[in-house]
């Protein structure tokens, strides 16, 4: 077999260099933070409840089309004209914690999944929100232990898996 030392040297690089390059691109894919949208139902952040009625009135009531607001674009409604105006001069004291996706499963194993607008608890002036549906309750399974060391725990997993 006739084989060139420096085709054979440049063929060996080449397939070198595509094997580290697919190793470090599929050490990515693996070990990397997803990058995750506010939760969205019905076209609108938290299926359109706002944000602020949350912290404000300690309800969940739903937004308007009237009173419509954009927000890292995510569409968002407001009950009224003042909490629409209240988030847009602080949005942060409003938005619910874990972009809006339950509490719950993100202290468990930091999973992201769906909530129930009118099943929420604000804890230190920020908004928790939870599922609720045909798996059950998860704020009810929340309130079973205390909250500090839950959110300890959701913090962590969101850290780890979600925040870029």
């Amino acid at each position: 077999m006739n084989i060139k030392p420096i085709v054979f040297v440049k063929s060996m690089r080449k397939n070198i260099g595509i094997s580290i390059y697919l190793g470090l691109f599929a050490f990515n894919m693996i070990y990397a933070k997803q990058t995750v949208s506010y939760y969205q139902s019905k076209g609108a952040l938290i299926a359109g409840y706002d944000p602020v009625a949350y912290i404000k009135q300690n309800k969940a009531i739903k937004g308007q089309k009237d009173f419509e607001y954009k927000y890292d674009g995510t569409v968002i409604y407001f009950s009224s004209k003042a909490n629409q105006q209240a988030f847009i001069d602080n949005p942060e004291a409003y938005l619910p914690q874990y972009k809006g996706w339950c509490a719950y499963a993100m202290a468990d194993n930091g999973d992201l999944v769906e909530i129930d607008p009118e099943t929420f608890k604000v804890i230190d002036g920020k908004v928790y929100l939870f599922y609720k549906g045909w798996l059950g309750n998860t704020l009810k399974k929340w309130n079973k232990q205390d909250d500090s060391s839950q959110i300890e725990q959701a913090n962590q997993h969101w850290q780890q898996k979600h925040k870029p």
